[in-house]
C-alpha cells in the first residue's frame, strides 16, 4: 500500500501497457490533479476547437486535447489525441510546438496540470468528433463565443509566441477566482472580494 499523508491509502498497482486509465482513477484521491493536454490547430487565421458536448465544459469552445495516457508523454498524448479526435495524422511529433502549462486548482475533482501545444496545418473539413463539433473560428471571432475563463489568455499568449506557466483557481461553482502567470509574476486576473463571481470571458478578454 502507499501511504498518503492526510487521505486514505490506495493500492500500489502494478502497471502494464494495457493497464487502462480507468482502473488508475480508481484509486486517485479528490483533489488530485490529473495530467492532461490541449493542442490548438492552427491554418491561417482560424483555430480548430471543439464546441463540446460533453462535460467538463459543456458547451463551450475549447481546444482538442485530452489526458495523458499511462507510460506516455505529453508532447505523444499531443499528437495521438490531434489523431483520434480530428482524423489529422500530423507529419511527426516535431511539428507539435510547446507553448506553456496551465494548472487549474479547485475544491471539486476538477484539478489539472495541462500541457500546451500548437501545430500549424493545412485547412480541411473537420470530421465528426466524439466530443463535440469540431469547428474552424477565425482568430478575429476568438473572444465572441463562449470559452473557459481561461482559454482566451492562452491564446493570446500562444499568438504572441511568449512562454507561459499559468496558475488558475476556481470556486466550488467552478467560477474563476485567480489567475497568475508564474514565470512573470503577473496577476492575470482576481475576483473581487465578497462578489458573486459570476464572471464572463468577456470581462477578463485579454485581447482588448
Amino acid at each position: 500500500m502507499i501511504a498518503q499523508a492526510g487521505a486514505q491509502s490506495i493500492p500500489l498497482l502494478e502497471y502494464t501497457p494495457h493497464l487502462k486509465n480507468m482502473e488508475m482513477e480508481k484509486t486517485m484521491i479528490a483533489g488530485q490533479k490529473r495530467v492532461a493536454v490541449l493542442c490548438i490547430l492552427q491554418s491561417t487565421e482560424a483555430f480548430l476547437l471543439i464546441h463540446r458536448a460533453q462535460d467538463p465544459n459543456r458547451g463551450k469552445y475549447t481546444p482538442i486535447g485530452g489526458k495523458v495516457d499511462l507510460f506516455e508523454g505529453p508532447r505523444q498524448a499531443a499528437y495521438r489525441e490531434v489523431r483520434e479526435e480530428t482524423g489529422l495524422e500530423l507529419p511527426s511529433v516535431e511539428v507539435l510546438r510547446f507553448r506553456g502549462v496551465l494548472i487549474e486548482t479547485s475544491p471539486t475533482a476538477y484539478n489539472w496540470i495541462s500541457f500546451v501545444y500548437s501545430a500549424q496545418v493545412g485547412h480541411f473539413e473537420p470530421p465528426p468528433c466524439r466530443e463535440g463539433a469540431l469547428e474552424w473560428v477565425p482568430i478575429r471571432c476568438l473572444a465572441d463565443i463562449p470559452t473557459p475563463a481561461t482559454d482566451l489568455t492562452i491564446y493570446r499568449y500562444v499568438l504572441e509566441g511568449q512562454p507561459f506557466v499559468l496558475d488558475a483557481h476556481w470556486s466550488g461553482e467552478l467560477e474563476l477566482l485567480t489567475m497568475r502567470e508564474e514565470l512573470s509574476g503577473k496577476t492575470i486576473y482576481e475576483a473581487a472580494p465578497g462578489s458573486q463571481n459570476h464572471h464572463s470571458t468577456r470581462q477578463m478578454n485579454p485581447f482588448k
